[in-house]
């Protein structure tokens, strides 16, 4: 690499970028069925087979947040579908709680993301 800097500016060639959008798309099919379920980073890399580095990476280039972000994303969009189709009585722990260990960081959340509390949601549907 001292010999010749420019090959550490080279851009990937376009196989291994489709192979990278392919593996990162498995992993967000594999986030979406166990959303419910703890998914650490270790288990990302066992199923897609990068290093840590690799799959932050190549997760960060094809859907441009981190991989934690993007699960806690589609937690909360999973989440807001479910308040929203709620049925009377339903509360927001029975609905998020799957989802979500810490209620407080879940509201803070979904706060941050749609304006409004889920609870205020969850009367408004």
């Amino acid at each position: 690499m001292l010999l010749a800097p420019s090959l550490l500016l080279h851009t990937p060639p376009a196989a291994a970028r489709t192979g990278a959008k392919a593996a990162v798309s498995h992993l967000c099919d594999y986030i979406d069925a166990n959303l419910t379920r703890k998914i650490t980073l270790t288990d990302l890399e066992k199923i897609s087979g990068f290093s840590a580095r690799a799959l932050q990476y190549s997760f960060q280039s094809v859907t441009g947040q981190t991989p934690g972000k993007w699960i806690s994303n589609r937690r909360l969009e999973v989440a807001h579908t479910l308040i929203i189709k709620a049925e009377p009585g339903a509360t927001v722990t029975e609905i998020a709680g799957p989802y979500f260990n810490n209620m407080g960081e879940f509201a803070r959340l979904y706060r941050a993301r749609y304006g409004e509390l889920p609870s205020e949601t969850l009367r408004r549907r």
